[in-house]
């Protein structure tokens, strides 16, 4: 039998801190750099919205919080739509199995699952519930508290896939540093998980997945606009695509938002710490 006081626990904290009659898309999310930078990443959309809903969820702060308990309709609002027992069981085999792999400028790497265990099961007032816990090694890139990007859930439900959701988090984990900037076009075919071979030809790169992507960004974000262009060589041909992001008309209003959401966050968890 498998013992879920702790989860029960942190499952009626979750539910007075989002309390459920709320929007959910408007859940805070602070997720690490290296989390976003991580290659590989050939998660669906719908599996990239419950992992930004799992880290709404935990504590950064608190190296202890890393098991979260969350209804299966609290999943479903998140996503926009009903998730079958079949689907969501394949999308939570799928987060279990992803790994992440993080390299450093030395070309050194290292690879871990993102997720240790998940339980699906049903609550007293037969509710399907699901829990996740992240392995041990994946907490110290999850919640790593001094290299972070912060939005909110609703920044990226909208978008129209995958490949539209990590482009927006890669350029806004990279906004906080500069507005212009340039990446090599292999390592963004790898943020945007699209090493196959077709992608090569830059110009069925641009068209399928580049530009479709900033357009629905652009058409999409509170936070920003993006812009970019591509440089090539002496050979003409393309090496790197450059970045510009411009805030968006909204963005000093949306920033203080997000900063008086920190805050709300922050007074709670000193609350629940205290409760503990």
């Amino acid at each position: 039998m498998i013992c879920l006081q702790r989860e029960e626990f942190i499952l009626i904290m979750n539910e007075k801190k989002n309390n459920l009659a709320m929007d959910v898309t408007k859940n805070l999310i602070e997720k690490s750099n290296a989390l976003i930078l991580s290659k590989n990443n050939s998660l669906t959309k719908r599996e990239l919205i419950i992992l930004d809903l799992y880290l709404s969820f935990i504590q950064p702060r608190d190296e202890g919080s890393r098991t979260i308990v969350v209804k299966k309709k609290l999943l479903e609002q998140a996503v926009g739509t009903q998730i079958k027992a079949g689907d969501l069981k394949q999308n939570i085999s799928n987060l279990l199995k992803t790994q992440i792999s993080i390299e450093n400028e030395k070309g050194e790497w290292i690879q871990s699952t993102l997720f240790q265990s998940s339980y699906c099961f049903m609550d007293e007032n037969k509710e399907w519930c699901v829990s996740l816990t992240c392995s041990d090694f994946a907490k110290n890139y999850m919640f790593d508290i001094n290299q972070y990007t912060v939005f909110q859930l609703r920044d990226v439900i909208n978008l129209k896939n995958s490949k539209s959701i990590l482009l927006f988090e890669y350029l806004l984990s990279q906004k906080y540093m500069h507005k212009t900037w340039q990446i090599s076009i292999d390592e963004l075919r790898q943020q945007l998980n699209c090493t196959e071979e077709y992608y090569d030809d830059y110009r069925k790169f641009n068209s399928k997945i580049l530009k479709p992507c900033v357009d629905d960004i652009n058409k999409t974000s509170v936070l920003f606009n993006v812009e970019y262009s591509k440089k090539t060589d002496k050979d003409r041909f393309t090496t790197s695509i450059e970045f510009t992001l411009t805030n968006s008309k909204n963005y000093k209003q949306m920033v203080k938002d997000i900063h008086n959401l920190q805050d709300m966050e922050n007074k709670k968890n000193n609350l629940l710490g205290d409760i503990l």
